[in-house]
């Protein structure tokens, strides 16, 4: 694999996850919405709104920081070569929100 094909697959990747991310997103807020729809009690829609906020805490917002946040530039995420400027978080961030990709040349 040469060094262009494999940034051409990082970015992808990087498309991918952050696509899969905001669909999945999507998905669950889709069902939260057809929750309200139905006619429960106070209480009920209590947990349900608390249940919505976890929801876009978790997996919104949290998932935003770590794909748009980690890397400055955000094209060094599929920088192989190391020559653009920039920097990006330590391997703690990725280990933690499970996005681990150590690719070595």
């Amino acid at each position: 694999m040469t060094p262009t094909n494999l940034e051409k697959y990082l970015y992808y990747l990087w498309i991918g996850q952050l696509l899969n991310l905001y669909g999945m997103a999507l998905i669950k807020l889709s069902v939260c919405a057809y929750i309200f729809m139905l006619d429960f009690s106070k209480p009920f829609r209590i947990v349900i709104w608390t249940s919505v906020a976890f929801h876009l805490a978790i997996n919104f917002v949290f998932p935003s920081i770590i794909l748009f946040g980690e890397c400055s530039p955000i094209s060094k995420h599929w920088d192989v070569a190391g020559t653009q400027p920039g920097s990006c978080w330590s391997a703690k961030p990725r280990v933690i929100s499970g996005k681990q990709m150590n690719i070595s040349i």
